[in-house]
């Protein structure tokens, strides 16, 4: 074959009529029996295109498409039909026709599974635009096939086609409504290898096509395709206005009025946005417009964010926090217009949250407690739409505190309240096992839980079921060790050893502190005691409440450590490799190199240059910025010279002049780099001192939103110099004392986030804990208290279950949101 196949795509396009025809038909021997035919596919597909489709004989017609359905069913359509493109700028009108219905005979024969459908569609304008009415006649059965397959999703790409056009392909595609959904009716050659492994008989493509439809090896058309998927991402930005934002922030309404609906037209059009930071300012932009005192201009607002939110999906996620609560608060209106506006917005939200009822928990919870009872009816049809669409069923645990909250809904004294809560539990009883829902709607009276019933029955909901999990196997022994010893975690304890003791969670032992686990022995130890006297017996040995962690070996058979020698309070020596954590350090008072000097000002001044000093202190911003960045080269000078000025002078600098309070955030940021430096080098002795004097003011920064970067780095790079337990004891303080909820909620994302990456072992459990309860838990903000639970979250990953007794006092609602997230991070240990 290799001598001759070059030889294919010249001759195909001969100009003689009788040596096309055999060329035509040597060519389709070739492919089908050429062991790989598909190196000369692309010159084929052209010389086919070319001088093929539109041949004078008719035969020839018919084995040029022959050739293409021959060189698609080779291994996919898609290259045929991508090169077939490029015929529908040929000259010929009747050229342009015969590769349209080329490429619908491709589709009719192999389906859209493996088709380039996106380039296609766009391609699609060209023929529908042609001058010549017999291409526009085959172009709208291309596209009527592709319905066939596609359905609906086609519909968006065909939106800029003339009304007029449009109108008869919408006419067309209604009348194959009732047709039964196309099969293919020839099989590619990796199907036909599937059919022959079940009958060996052999048969023609199509015989196999035709005899697999009871097997259900040809491919069907799917059950529904997405519009998004075919789209193009489009930036919203290059299609608005250049006046929007002036008129959307007008205090005309009939200028806001215009805007929105500029914006709602656009939008309408358009299936799939690109996320960018101007689309982020229109989002914000129309967030403030919620609660317009102009009905008709709120309500396009809340329909262009409920397409917004539709063309992003997903991307969509990070607006849904800040502009739902206004969407909650707006459904007070009466007017149908607005509600359902706010109904249709509000389930694109959730489905851009991607279907997360913990997304939407708190803004529930704050509508249904709200004072006017339209809002908290709304809240409670918002709740019950979620469960119709949730994808997976949710635990008891993860519904618990939404069926209290509907339950208190029965008792409402508006009727409408009381009807939605209904409708609610009605849902929810029908989402969730039959035994949840008994222990959920349990207390309730005989009339409601009629009521409750009916709605059952008509509700319909989306979940399944989660697959249980596997029960875990028992390790097989390995050769040569006979029967396994039971594990140390999950062996039971003597029947004297104290219930309490044996409840203990598993996964305890292998995280947590001495200190719990010498506590929880303890109290194991007085529960025996005490059980022995009620018995009249003397105690057993009881067994340690918190198991060891399975690597270590027995205490008894582990020769004691030496002792350690205890570190310096000071800081490392300069050139103390990185993360090595000093065990004084926040144990004890830090002690400082420079505190007691009488005159600190000329020990700065003979230490750092004077010009530098007095740009730091200067009125103009630019200034100061500049003495920073000489600040920072004349250390790094310093270091290179292996005489560095210490950090601690360098931080009592940077505090006085330019000054924790600096104003501007370019200044601070750079004095922030340069503390970050010199805790990350190795050549600078940056002591534990010099971390004590800018921690705080670290923290401070931690909820700036232009300076939260560089506080941050700062104090990982610390923490990387120290240790984590070092940061986190000093910075518990100035984490508690802040005023502003959201300062504290950054604060403990940061937190958070350290944990994640540096561990558990060594924190101050119990005052962090403390701080926490205080200045997160039982803050009246809810991005707080979300921040605060998401860290307890990620202390029962690394400790276990034995973080919930540092925390006592706590109402009912808080702890449900506390068990919710330990079911949810109960399977996922840090890393």
């Amino acid at each position: 074959y290799s001598n001759y196949e070059s030889y294919l795509p010249a001759m195909i396009v001969d100009a003689n009529v009788a040596a096309q025809e055999a060329a035509m038909g040597a060519a389709i021997a070739y492919v089908q029996y050429a062991p790989q035919p598909t190196r000369r596919r692309e010159e084929l597909v052209a010389g086919v295109m070319g001088k093929g489709l539109a041949a004078t004989k008719a035969s020839t017609r018919t084995s040029s498409v022959e050739l293409l359905l021959m060189l698609s069913e080779v291994d996919t359509p898609g290259p045929v039909v991508a090169g077939l493109l490029e015929g529908f700028d040929a000259k010929q009108p009747k050229a342009v026709a015969a590769t349209v219905t080329a490429i619908r005979d491709i589709v009719h024969a192999f389906g859209i599974g493996s088709l380039g459908l996106k380039p296609l569609l766009k391609a699609l304008a060209k023929p529908f635009a042609h001058r010549d009415n017999s291409v526009r006649a085959e172009a709208q059965q291309l596209a009527v096939e592709l319905y066939r397959w596609v359905g609906q999703a086609i519909v968006p790409s065909l939106q800029d086609l003339p009304p007029v056009l449009l109108k008869e392909l919408e006419a067309q595609f209604a009348a194959t409504a009732g047709d039964p959904r196309p099969k293919q009716t020839r099989l590619l050659r990796s199907q036909q290898q599937q059919e022959e492994e079940v009958d060996p008989a052999p048969r023609s493509s199509g015989a196999a096509a035709a005899q697999s439809d009871d097997s259900g090896a040809a491919a069907e058309a799917p059950a529904g395709m997405d519009a998004w998927d075919l789209a193009d991402a489009v930036d919203i930005t290059d299609k608005l206005p250049s006046d929007f934002y002036a008129l959307i922030a007008s205090s005309k309404w009939k200028e806001r009025k215009e805007a929105a609906e500029q914006l709602h037209a656009v939008l309408a059009k358009t299936v799939r946005l690109k996320m960018t930071a101007g689309t982020g300012d229109v989002v914000q932009e129309l967030g403030k417009k919620i609660s317009d005192i102009n009905i008709n201009v709120a309500t396009l607002v809340i329909q262009c964010l409920g397409l917004i939110a539709a063309a992003l999906r997903q991307a969509f996620g990070p607006f849904v926090q800040s502009t739902l609560p206004a969407l909650v608060e707006r459904s007070k209106e009466r007017k149908q217009a607005v509600v359902d506006a706010i109904r249709a917005t509000e389930d694109e939200y959730f489905a851009a949250a991607g279907h997360d009822l913990h997304a939407f928990s708190d803004h529930y919870l704050a509508g249904a407690t709200h004072k006017n009872p339209q809002v908290r009816a709304e809240s409670h049809h918002l709740l019950q739409r979620c469960f119709a669409v949730v994808p997976t069923r949710p635990p008891r645990s993860g519904v618990q505190r939404f069926a209290e909250q509907l339950k208190a809904g029965l008792d409402d004294g508006d009727a409408g309240v009381r009807e939605a809560a209904t409708e609610g539990l009605g849902t929810l009883s029908k989402l969730v096992a039959e035994r949840d829902a008994a222990a959920l709607l349990e207390g309730i009276d005989k009339i409601k839980m009629d009521k409750i019933s009916e709605y059952a029955e008509r509700a319909t909901v989306r979940a399944r079921a989660a697959p249980k999990p596997a029960a875990p196997k028992p390790a097989a022994p390995r050769p040569g060790q006979g029967r396994p010893a039971p594990p140390q975690r999950t062996q039971r304890p003597a029947p004297a050893a104290p219930a309490p003791a044996a409840a203990a969670a598993p996964g305890v032992g292998a995280n947590m502190p001495p200190h719990l686990r010498k506590k929880l022995d303890a109290s194991a130890q007085a529960a025996a005691l005490k059980k022995a006297q009620r018995e009249g017996r003397e105690p057993d040995a009881p067994a340690p409440a918190v198991q060891p962690p399975p690597q270590q070996a027995p205490a008894v058979r582990r020769p004691a450590p030496p002792p350690r020698k205890a570190a310096p309070v000071a800081a490392p020596a300069a050139g103390a490799p990185r993360g090595k954590a000093a065990d004084g350090v926040g144990r004890e008072a830090v002690r400082m190199r420079y505190g007691g000097e009488d005159d600190l000002d000329a020990v700065i001044a003979e230490a750092l240059p004077a010009p530098m000093l007095a740009a730091a202190g200067s009125a103009q911003w630019k200034e100061r910025v500049e003495a920073m960045d000489q600040l920072l080269a004349f250390l790094q000078d310093e270091a290179a010279r292996g005489a560095g000025v210490h950090a601690e002078l360098v931080v009592r600098a940077l505090a006085r002049r330019p000054g924790w309070r600096e104003s501007n955030f370019q200044v601070t940021g750079r004095a922030f780099q340069i503390i970050a430096w010199m805790a990350a080098a190795g050549a600078v002795e940056f002591t534990a001192g010099a971390a004590a004097l800018c921690v705080g003011a670290l923290v401070d920064k931690l909820g700036d939103i232009k300076l939260k970067t560089a506080a941050g780095d700062a104090l990982v790079a610390i923490a990387e110099r120290f240790s984590l337990r070092m940061v986190v004891t000093m910075a518990l303080e100035p984490i508690g004392a802040q005023k502003s909820p959201k300062v504290v909620a950054d604060c403990l994302a940061w937190l958070d986030a350290q944990l994640v990456a540096f561990g558990v072992a060594g924190l101050p459990l119990r005052p962090m804990v403390a701080m926490v309860r205080a200045a997160g838990l039982q803050s009246s903000n809810a991005q707080t208290r979300a921040r605060a639970v998401a860290l307890v979250g990620t202390l029962r990953r690394g400790v276990g279950p034995g973080v919930m007794d540092l925390l006592d006092d706590l109402n009912a609602q808080l702890v449900q949101l506390l068990e919710a997230e330990f079911d949810r991070v109960a399977a996922q240990p840090l890393p």
